[in-house]
């Protein structure tokens, strides 16, 4: 399952930084309010990539430190839970 979560990481990084770039290229040039990611992904996508990131670390955590696959997908579920209830209370 290592590949799995390190795969979810990974994706859920790229598209924190692609956010991130998005965010401040809207917000610094002028005319180019139409590629702030708020407007075209929106609260979803930003729920959907904390998840992703949440889910990602807290699956690796979990089988590095040698739990077995079954709680570490507790723990990836609950990571992932815990990412989009933190991001949305946030937005």
């Amino acid at each position: 399952m290592i590949p799995v979560y390190a795969l979810l990481l990974s994706i859920g990084i790229v598209a924190l930084l692609a956010w991130i770039v998005m965010a401040a290229l809207a917000s610094n040039l002028e005319g180019w309010d139409w590629l702030h990611p708020d407007n075209g992904i929106g609260g979803t996508g930003k729920a959907v990539i904390a998840g992703m990131v949440g889910s990602g670390m807290a699956g690796i955590s979990a089988e590095f430190a040698g739990w077995s696959t079954a709680p570490a997908l507790g723990a990836a579920i609950v990571g992932a839970i815990g990412a989009v209830v933190f991001t949305r209370a946030l937005d």
